[in-house]
C-alpha cells in the first residue's frame, strides 16, 4: 500500500519492484474487521460505534515502510543469485552457438545449457513462492496490530461496536452478478466522518512502533 503492490507480480531478471498490494489487504481482511469490544448482555441498548479507514490506516503505518525495506533487502539478495545465474546461462549458450554443427563438444555444451537454463528458471520460480509467503506474513502481522490497536481504542473508549468502513468504496464494473456480489457484500452505507477513528489508531500503532512496543 501506499497500496501499490506490496512487492512484485512476476520476477523476470532484473531489479524486482518491492512495494505491493495492501489494498488487497483491506479488501481481503477488511470483512473481518467487526469487533465487538467487551461482552454486552442480551437486550442491552446499542453503545458507541466508531468505523476504520483499513486502507489508510496501513497506508500510513511506519511498520509497513520498515517490514516493506526488509522486504526489498531480501529481494536484492535473491535477484543478485538469479543475475549469477542468468549470466552463467548467457555465456553457456554464446559458447554454444560459437560451435560447429558436427563438433563432438556441441551435444555436451547442449546439456549443460538445458542444466543452466532449468536452474535459473527454478530460482526464480522459489523466489516468487517465498514472495508470496514473505508477503502474506506482512499482511497478517500488520492486520493482526491494527485489529489489537481498534479493540484496546474501542474498549478504553466504550465504544460497543468498530466496523471496518467501506463506505465510500465504488462499484467496479462487471456482469449483474458480479455487481449484486458487490452490494451485498458492502458493510458500511454511510458513516459520519465524526464516527472515524483512523487516524488515532495510526498515531497510537506508529508511537508504540517508535517505542519498540509493535516489533
Amino acid at each position: 500500500m501506499h497500496l501499490e503492490s506490496l512487492l512484485m507480480p512476476t520476477i523476470r531478471t532484473r531489479a524486482l519492484s518491492a512495494a505491493a498490494p495492501l489494498a488487497l489487504l483491506a479488501l481481503a481482511l477488511g470483512a473481518s474487521l467487526g469487533i465487538r469490544a467487551g461482552a454486552q448482555s442480551a437486550g442491552a441498548s446499542p453503545g458507541p460505534v466508531a468505523v476504520v479507514d483499513l486502507e489508510r490506516v496501513i497506508n500510513n503505518l511506519d511498520e509497513r515502510v520498515a517490514r516493506e525495506n526488509e522486504l526489498k533487502d531480501f529481494i536484492a539478495q535473491r535477484q543478485a543469485v538469479i543475475d549469477q545465474k542468468q549470466q552463467k546461462l548467457k555465456q553457456l549458450q554464446d559458447e554454444l552457438n560459437l560451435l560447429p554443427e558436427d563438433a563432438q563438444a556441441r551435444q555436451s555444451k547442449a546439456e549443460e545449457v538445458v542444466r543452466a537454463r532449468i536452474d535459473f528458471e527454478s530460482e526464480q520460480r522459489i523466489l516468487e513462492q517465498l514472495l508470496q509467503v514473505k508477503r502474506g506474513e506482512i499482511f497478517k502481522v500488520l492486520f493482526e496490530h491494527v485489529l489489537d490497536a481498534v479493540q484496546r481504542m474501542a474498549q478504553a473508549r466504550g465504544y460497543r461496536l468498530v466496523l471496518s468502513n467501506d463506505a465510500n468504496a465504488t462499484l467496479q464494473s462487471g456482469t449483474d452478478q458480479q455487481l449484486q456480489i458487490q452490494m451485498v457484500s458492502r458493510r458500511v452505507l454511510f458513516a459520519d466522518s465524526s464516527l472515524d477513528i483512523s487516524d488515532d489508531v495510526v498515531q497510537m500503532l506508529n508511537n508504540e512502533w517508535a517505542a519498540g512496543q509493535g516489533r
